[in-house]
């Protein structure tokens, strides 16, 4: 069975994206250990974590990919996009089923859309964003 995820574009994306949060999150961590944030209610910890990718690792990426392919999958929805590292699991999935919709959400409006097209290389999915 081939699958969307050996796609080089889908690699490079995923590859990029892993890097930047074991780099990003590692700091934020720190960033939030060292603040009054995580003492207080859990809307200060999450403010101050915002910035945090919280991604899922391979496996469960593989996992969900395996799911959705699994069930036929046409239409996913996913809470808590973030910077969209399960939405390429769930995207190639759902392309890999022939075709559908993953239909997302995320708080933080700054996640939405820079982060998710991934520049040029955000075309290996065809992502279309509605604001």
């Amino acid at each position: 069975m081939k699958s969307s995820l050996n796609d080089p574009q889908v690699t490079e994306i995923l590859d990029a994206l892993y890097a930047d949060a074991a780099k990003s999150d590692a700091l934020t961590r720190n960033t939030v250990r060292g603040s009054d944030a995580a003492g207080k209610t859990e809307a200060d910890f999450y403010k101050a974590a915002r910035k945090s990718y919280m991604a899922v690792g391979r496996d469960f990426g593989n996992l969900l990919y395996s799911l959705a392919r699994s069930s036929k999958a046409k239409t996913v929805v996913e809470f808590g996009t973030s910077f969209g590292i399960s939405t390429i699991f769930l995207a190639s999935a759902i392309r890999d089923n022939g075709s559908g919709k993953v239909i997302t959400t995320e708080f933080e409006r700054r996640h939405v859309g820079g982060d998710l097209n991934h520049g040029e290389r955000g075309k290996a999915h065809e992502l279309t964003l509605h604001h």
